[in-house]
């Protein structure tokens, strides 16, 4: 028999457990509590969405890979339209001789590697340094015999040491003068009425190429000396920029002559930057945006830059592929990215830091690290690159923009800058509101 206490008892567990169920999610919403609780706050931070709002997808499919009829070209080497790097990749900084001073002597008397590595295929080679030193050793007839450490005359990188492919251009130790962006001390460079400039005082008119489909995975040299290849380098990061240097060594099986390598790194250094996409270099076909994302690692925190990356078509050239740059992570949760459903790496793990660390967010004990450059091929969209979050609650979440929903990411152009950690979206870009309410009034354009 049920008393009447007994009735209010039941009535109240019942009443808990609806109440439990609309705050939580399935039944009633569809959405987990963490993804009901961000979009009740983002609804009364920035207002309802607008109805047709696309986020800056309007113009991406969702359809993930585009049939690829290119055949790939494994060669590793320069990009054959040397001239019009600058128009859709950010060239690097001319060497100063102050740089060139610091990296000799950094890595004069350093002899390990002081970081990861980067993970680049596409990137740019600038010349440091030529080697000065002279080896001797005594060959099978006892005559001594002197070498040039300079005896270099080609340079090799790869994504692992059993995969390494020549990088053009260099010999002699020294990457040829390419007429990218100077000749000499004075000269103008102005190729096709493009943007001017000039050597400074203090630059050396080193030599420069973009590399294609390489690695940084290991690097060596040719020995001109003795014909053989070999891996002695170093790679060091000195004031946020990365450097290889090499060992000469030479062991010439006929002449029977053997000097080892010194563990000095100064025979040959170069430096090796990430190549920065400012735009499509396919100017009809390709598309180019900047993608902004909420991780859900808090509800309230809208800085929209818990990971944020580019992504930039190249389907005519270079040959049917998609760049995607990895330009900040201020979120702490494991991020994953994929392209369709090729997984290219959780986001700090790109980085090479730990989970708990905020990169390039310029805040509240972010650190700094190089963009991440990765290529795949096919014509993705910028919501064809999917972002998958594994959320506090167990839950993973791949982060959407769904149109007239709120969204968990956005695009926009290349030149939009992201927010500061923990700094608000809306006091980044004070129409950011306004763009939630009217997709036509875009918030970068004011």
């Amino acid at each position: 028999m049920i008393t009447m206490k007994k009735k209010v008892f039941l009535m109240a567990l019942v009443g808990a457990a609806l109440t439990a169920c609309s705050n939580h999610d399935d039944v009633f919403t569809g959405k987990t509590q963490q993804e009901a609780q961000y979009e009740q706050n983002f609804i009364k931070k920035f207002g309802q969405p607008a109805p047709n709002h696309t986020w800056g997808f309007g113009n991406s499919t969702r359809a993930t890979r585009a049939a690829w009829t290119g055949t790939q070209d494994n060669n590793i080497g320069v990009n054959t339209q040397a001239t019009q790097w600058w128009k859709y990749i950010e060239l690097p900084n001319p060497i100063t001789k102050e740089e060139q001073a610091k990296v000799y002597g950094t890595f004069r008397k350093t002899h390990e590697t002081n970081v990861k590595n980067p993970n680049w295929s596409r990137f740019f080679v600038q010349q440091v340094w030529t080697g000065t030193d002279t080896y001797t050793g005594t060959n099978k007839d006892n005559v001594e015999k002197t070498f040039k450490g300079s005896q270099i005359n080609e340079l090799l990188c790869g994504k692992s040491s059993e995969a390494m492919g020549h990088i053009n251009n260099g010999n002699d130790a020294n990457i040829t003068t390419q007429n990218v962006h100077v000749a000499k001390q004075g000269d103008a460079y102005d190729p096709d009425n493009g943007e001017v400039r000039q050597l400074k005082e203090n630059e050396l008119p080193e030599g420069i190429m973009l590399i294609e489909n390489g690695g940084t995975a290991c690097f060596g040299f040719h020995n001109s000396a003795d014909s053989k290849f070999y891996a002695n380098y170093l790679m060091l990061e000195i004031d946020g920029a990365y450097y290889v240097g090499f060992d000469w060594e030479l062991n010439d099986d006929n002449d029977k002559i053997y000097i080892p390598g010194d563990k000095d790194y100064t025979d040959w250094i170069i430096k090796i930057t990430p190549g920065d996409y400012k735009k499509s270099p396919d100017k009809d076909n390709g598309e180019a945006w900047r993608v902004f994302c909420e991780d859900l690692g808090t509800t309230d925190d809208f800085d929209f830059n818990d990971v944020v990356l580019d992504v930039v078509q190249c389907p005519g050239w270079p040959i049917g592929k998609t760049i995607i740059t990895l330009r900040a992570a201020g979120g702490t949760l494991p991020t994953n990215i994929y392209a369709g459903n090729e997984l290219l790496g959780e986001v700090h793990e790109l980085f090479g830091v730990q989970t708990k660390t905020m990169v390039n967010t310029r805040a509240n004990g972010a650190v700094s690290r190089p963009i991440v450059v990765l290529e795949v091929a096919g014509n993705y969209s910028a919501d064809g690159i999917k972002i998958v979050v594994e959320g506090k609650d167990g839950v993973k979440y791949t982060l959407t923009a769904e149109t007239g929903n709120v969204p968990y990411k956005f695009a926009a152009p290349l030149s939009v800058d992201w927010a500061d950690e923990r700094q608000d979206i809306n006091d980044k870009y004070v129409g950011f509101k306004n763009w939630v309410a009217n997709e036509n009034d875009k918030f970068w354009q004011e």
